[in-house]
């Protein structure tokens, strides 16, 4: 699997995520650097008697310059010795000057850091198409278990209610406008009972449907590959009229399927994906003809892992955005523009010794602050904030390279919405409070308040707002 390092296209993102911008070329020098140029220019003018010790010195920093080189992996082809030496003082000073120290960090990526706060407005931005669901469950006296009678979806726009349909083959849990109807997905139950061997056993069944715009459901489809259990993941509207459906099994295999505008499959591929743990596909979006596919799985902790898929299903490359200092977890992406826009967060990577990935430490902050009784509550806000950083990054037409990124502290990355094809819209949680409780298999309560963030066609900042919304995330 190929690595994206974002501890280097990043702008190398340290340990409190404060990253530089690398698109203002920076040539003031601190006080400290200053103090030492200052020195250098000393010793330059007590050696200039001495040829011997300055080239003494000349050599010195060479070695030094090529021993970072070799540690830091950067290549060295087709620089001068002068080159070397300029590249590594640019990157120890952290003056970041020189196209040179671009060039062999394969980056040239500039960043910003936006304020987690917004304007004074706490209008609410308009709802659009929206949906809801509910759905009924019966009891099956055979398998004294209850099982899935019908779904009722209702459609509404701006609040005012379009239609309403019952669909029966499934939950239709997920929902999404096309443009000229509704496509839902779910995934359906089957029971087996064996009572002497191994008692009431379920398997998931993937669904895929379609609503038009009067609210007739005009066909389902179930979807039998085979396996003892199957899950649709993501359902996308191409342009065809067709449609791409991601299904998964319970272990490492990714489907891919188009349906017609009828509902009949077309084409299916199924792939294998290397990796380990239990892996799962997060999301989905168009690029063109192709697709991009975010697999992940929390047992790995890699959830910033992509997948580029050919309009016939064929896995063409993949790539994970890593650094060595911090993780990453892509929550949503979009294609706008010509761009693909990818929501994350950050966090610092813990030791191997700490209770979890992503909040080992705001668990040890916690049990500093613990005064002895069993399972008491703290508050960890100051440690939630400091652990968490929101990232938008905006990468070319494939998804790979970075071309810019905002970033948020104290925040976590959430949403990507395309309004009205000229405006992106990206939420981040601003989180406000945090607190280590022991509540439905989670230690931490993190409260935020949500931030929307514009930015038009070019990927430019147009504007910022706070919704008025709060919400609580659970870790």
């Amino acid at each position: 699997m190929n690595g994206m390092d974002l501890f280097n296209a990043l702008s190398r993102l340290d340990d409190k995520h404060t990253e530089r911008s690398l698109s203002t070329r920076r040539t003031g020098l601190s006080r400290k650097v200053k103090r030492g140029i200052a020195a250098a220019c000393l010793v330059a003018a007590i050696a200039l008697g001495t040829g011997i010790f300055a080239v003494a010195v000349e050599a010195k920093e060479y070695e030094t310059a090529l021993a970072y080189f070799e540690e830091n992996g950067l290549p060295t082809e087709g620089l001068t010795r002068s080159e070397i030496k300029a590249v590594y003082r640019d990157i120890t000073t952290e003056t970041y000057a020189l196209d040179k120290t671009a060039e062999i960090m394969g980056y040239n990526v500039p960043g910003r850091e936006l304020e987690p706060t917004g304007s004074d407005s706490t209008e609410m931005r308009g709802t659009g198409i929206t949906y809801k669901c509910r759905w009924s469950y019966v009891r099956d006296e055979k398998i004294g278990h209850d099982v899935f009678e019908k779904s009722v979806l209702s459609c509404y726009m701006d609040d005012e209610l379009v239609w309403e349909t019952e669909v029966r083959d499934f939950p239709a849990e997920y929902h999404v406008f096309t443009g000229n109807g509704t496509v839902i997905w779910g995934d359906s139950l089957e029971y087996s009972y064996n009572k002497e061997v191994e008692g009431l056993r379920s398997y998931s069944r993937a669904w895929a449907g379609f609503i038009d715009l009067e609210g007739k459901l005009v066909w389902t489809h179930r979807f039998d590959h085979g396996f003892e259990s199957e899950q649709t993941k993501v359902v996308l509207a191409n342009d065809d009229g067709t449609f791409a459906v991601f299904t998964k099994d319970n272990g490492h295999t990714m489907c891919f399927s188009r349906l017609s505008a009828e509902g009949d499959e077309l084409i299916f591929r199924m792939t294998e994906l290397d990796a380990k743990g239990y892996l799962n596909v997060w999301n989905a979006i168009r690029l063109g003809s192709e697709y991009l596919v975010q697999i992940g799985s929390t047992e790995t902790n890699s959830m910033a892992c992509l997948y580029r898929v050919d309009a016939d299903g064929n896995v063409s490359e993949n790539f994970t955005y890593k650094s060595k200092d911090c993780d990453y977890v892509i929550t949503d992406m979009t294609e706008f523009c010509g761009r693909v826009y990818l929501s994350a967060y950050s966090y610092p990577k813990q030791s191997p010794a700490a209770y979890s990935p992503e909040t080992g430490n705001m668990y040890e902050y916690a049990m500093e602050r613990q005064s002895g009784e069993v399972h008491q509550e703290v508050n960890v806000t100051r440690a939630a904030q400091e652990n968490y950083t929101a990232l938008l990054l905006i990468c070319d037409s494939t998804g790979k390279e970075p071309q810019t990124f905002y970033s948020v502290k104290y925040a976590i990355g959430g949403k990507l919405s395309v309004v009205d094809n000229t405006t992106l819209e990206w939420e981040a949680d601003s989180i406000t409070n945090a607190e280590y409780v022991i509540r439905n298999s989670c230690l931490f309560e993190i409260t935020c308040k949500k931030i929307l963030y514009s930015f038009n066609a070019d990927g430019n900042l147009t504007g910022q707002t706070d919704t008025g919304e709060i919400s609580k995330n659970y870790r």
